[in-house]
């Protein structure tokens, strides 16, 4: 029925299902996810020779911040709403359901057999990562300041509800983790958690656009071709209307290497102000760009330092990649001066 559901023609049924699990720590903790390998019967066009399947999480903390954060629907509603309007490649969507008196939420998309994506804890490739910040630039593009934006009341305007989340956490984040920051670590923390409302604003000052939100290695899948098509977007349970530099932020400050330096970082914003200015984006200088930039690095700090405790309790993988945005984030605000962005 799902397959079907998306279907002009008459598919044949279903004689088989073969299901493979792919979530687990690190990977899927916000929802459960399989592949399932389908064969047919020969009455009628068959369907793909497998899709992937994602459901709710079980249980957990993963569970319970993905309830509060709604991110459930969110997906849902951005393969409903966004993406038939939106020029970048994306998994086909077959079907979405969601109930939320039975807890009940799934959606069946295309398997990217034959695609492939880095490993967050090791690190992207930057000529992989300026092609995917060149395809997430055409997305930011499509809906800058577009009037669309209003209607979409189920997306939020900004990433943390509440500014104070750093502040809060931060304390015991520092209890937990203390050995891997610098002593310029500790103090930038220190100024980010007495600051809170500070980066709200700048963060809210900005152009407004839809922005993927968790735009990081694991939900970047890649082909070998050589344009723009060999890259595809998945996982976009964290969308939000806010400043589109911060994807740029979010995969430089926490998929690519520790090591990253300055000129690196103007590098891809350039790259992204660019691909903006190619399709459209007028009135957005790359100063303004760099300047949300920089708020968006203050930003992305709010990942592993308000989020270490679900990082903590989901395996070893996930340890791994608490680890790695720890260093990574805090090298960023250094090595960009990003605390410059508060005056």
């Amino acid at each position: 029925m799902a397959l079907s559901h998306s279907s002009p023609e008459r598919l044949a049924a279903v004689r088989t299902v073969e299901i493979e699990d792919l979530g687990g720590a690190g990977k899927g903790f916000m929802s459960g996810v399989a592949r399932v390998a389908l064969t047919y019967d020969n009455m009628g066009t068959p369907g793909p020779a497998s899709v992937v399947v994602k459901l709710m999480a079980e249980e957990g903390l993963g569970k319970d911040i993905a309830m509060e954060g709604n991110v459930y629907a969110r997906e849902l509603m951005f393969y409903r709403s966004v993406a038939p309007r939106s020029p970048i490649r994306l998994p086909k969507c077959y079907y979405t359901v969601i109930d939320a008196e039975a807890d009940d939420y799934a959606i069946v998309m295309e398997d990217a057999a034959g695609w492939y994506n880095a490993d967050d804890v090791k690190g992207m490739d930057l000529a992989d990562a300026e092609a995917a910040i060149r395809m997430i630039a055409r997305f930011h593009a499509r809906w800058w300041q577009s009037p669309d934006l209003a209607t979409f009341d189920w997306v939020p305007t900004r990433l943390f509800d509440d500014p104070g989340a750093f502040a809060e956490f931060w304390p015991g984040f520092c209890d937990r983790h203390d050995f891997e920051m610098e002593d310029r670590d500790r103090a930038a923390g220190e100024r980010i958690a007495a600051n809170g409302e500070a980066i709200a604003k700048a963060m809210a000052g900005g152009p407004r656009t839809l922005a993927h939100g968790d735009f990081r290695a694991g939900n970047i899948m890649l082909t070998d071709r050589s344009d723009l098509d060999r890259v595809m977007v998945i996982d976009w349970q964290w969308m939000s209307r806010i400043v589109g530099v911060f994807d740029v932020a979010r995969l430089a400050c926490g998929s690519l290497t520790e090591t990253l330096a300055r000129a690196d970082h103007e590098r891809l914003v350039g790259i992204w102000h660019q691909e903006l200015t190619d399709h459209g984006v007028i009135g957005y200088s790359f100063s303004d760009a760099w300047a949300d930039y920089l708020a968006s690095i203050l930003q992305f700090t709010y990942v592993p330092v308000a989020c270490h405790t679900l990082f903590s309790h989901e395996g070893k993988r996930s340890k791994d990649l608490l680890h790695a945005f720890i260093r990574r984030s805090f090298h960023a605000v250094a090595e960009c001066q990003a605390l410059d962005r508060l005056g």
